[in-house]
């Protein structure tokens, strides 16, 4: 069964319009389900776990990267409390503004994102988290005053201006002088882009210029960093792979 969430912020009558469109071509393509508008006063862990006893299989995330990444905490944490189902992801990105993660994907906006929702071409996402806080594109920090320990065995921190990326999952297409991204391979990569352009750290080889691991412990003490570019956490924060693998619907131009 398929199961639509509206973000809140969908609630907007500048959006009555767009919904009811993209509702009638999700019908015409047979993928049509149940739709839960969400509220200020939703909470989401609950929500998720009445619906998935009732056997929902693919969720439908309609809205933005926020809403990606709560529902992806949401899923990490009833994954923690009990055996889940094997549940599938897809996504709708709707407005100008914080779809990365949908982009990367290969999800166009709005209308034309349904297509990809009836075709289920299914990729196996690696999730990160951070202490208690689950990701799947990039925890980001400035670089100056924070000091990386990288798995375990080397420190580094920055003096110059910039910002840190420890990334699971990015446009690969967009990067193209850069190291490719496998968010499929249980593994993290750390790049800092400060002004003299970008640096990168390798366990391989010391003269290589990637540095990849399973595990960042990150500090500073002046400033937050960000999960999905989109939530704020403090640190110090370690950062590895969960271990776990969610299922998501991906367009034939995904960027991985």
């Amino acid at each position: 069964m398929y199961l639509y969430i509206y973000d809140q912020f969908l609630n907007s009558n500048k959006y009555s319009g767009l919904l009811a469109k993209i509702e009638t071509r999700i019908t015409d393509l047979g993928i049509s389900g149940k739709i839960l508008r969400f509220n200020p006063t939703t909470n989401i862990y609950n929500t998720l776990n009445n619906e998935i006893k009732r056997q929902t299989k693919t969720i439908i995330i309609v809205g933005n990267d926020y809403t990606i990444h709560e529902t992806i905490n949401a899923i990490e944490n009833l994954r923690s409390k009990s055996a889940m189902p094997n549940i599938c992801l897809g996504i709708i990105p709707i407005g100008e503004k914080d779809n990365n993660i949908a982009n990367i994907l290969g999800i166009e906006k709005e209308l034309l994102a349904c297509e990809p929702l009836a075709m289920r071409r299914i990729k196996k996402i690696d999730v990160g988290v951070a202490n208690k806080h689950f990701f799947i594109s990039e925890l980001s920090i400035t670089s100056l005053g924070t000091t990386v320990e990288i798995g375990g065995r080397y420190k580094i921190e920055s003096c110059k201006k910039g910002i840190i990326e420890i990334i699971n999952l990015a446009d690969n297409k967009k990067n193209k002088n850069s190291c490719k991204i496998n968010p499929e391979d249980d593994k993290l990569e750390l790049v800092i882009n400060n002004d003299n352009g970008f640096l990168r750290f390798s366990n391989k080889d010391d003269r290589q210029s990637v540095f990849v691991s399973d595990n960042f412990y990150v500090f500073n003490e002046n400033e937050q960093a960000t999960l999905d570019g989109v939530v704020k956490i403090l640190t110090p924060v370690l950062v590895k792979m969960s271990g776990n693998k969610i299922n998501f619907i991906v367009g034939k131009n995904r960027k991985f």
